[in-house]
């Protein structure tokens, strides 16, 4: 599996949802990747903020508020800020590719465009590395790559109350 990471992603017309090559206007695809390649994704960025939202399709809170992020990316130029969506369904009990068509269905769904990402690794090692204790969370970060927040639902609010606060001043105060 550590073969996938990086490079790889696309759903394409056969359905390989792991053939390289660059994502077409308009297409959903999905990168498989460890931790070491979610971070050079991230760096990639440099220059831009980027906003990622740690989701999982068994997460109704997660997919409720889905639509947020596509929203985001919708109102800032891809010059401005970066969307990132990390799917977290890869729990290690079945194939990596028994997980896949289900998250690909629901990103096709919501026209999620922009960078979408299902670890290699299963989610409690995700979850780890990314110090948190569950999902939903969307993490922002800086132009410079460095962690601003991380936001997690409180009283049943979506995050992105916040997370377009951190944004928009983001924004406000770049040069």
């Amino acid at each position: 599996m550590g073969g996938w990471g990086g490079c790889s992603g696309g759903s394409t017309s056969d359905g390989d949802w792991r053939s390289a090559g660059g994502r077409r206007p308009g297409q959903v695809d999905l990168l498989p990747l460890e931790v070491s390649g979610l971070n050079a994704l991230i760096a990639s960025h440099r220059g831009k903020i980027v906003v990622v939202d740690v989701w999982a399709t068994y997460c109704q809170p997660c997919m409720r508020d889905f639509h947020q992020l596509v929203e985001l990316s919708k109102r800032y130029s891809p010059s401005q800020v970066a969307c990132i969506s990390l799917s977290l369904d890869n729990q290690g009990l079945r194939p990596l590719d028994q997980v896949v068509p289900q998250v690909l269905d629901f990103l096709n769904e919501q026209r999620a465009t922009f960078d979408n990402v299902i670890m290699l690794e299963d989610s409690d090692q995700i979850l780890r590395a990314l110090r948190l204790s569950s999902v939903p969370a969307v993490l922002v970060y800086n132009k410079q790559g460095r962690l601003l927040e991380t936001v997690k639902p409180s009283n049943g609010q979506s995050p992105y109350t916040r997370v377009g606060q951190i944004v928009s001043g983001q924004i406000a105060n770049s040069p």
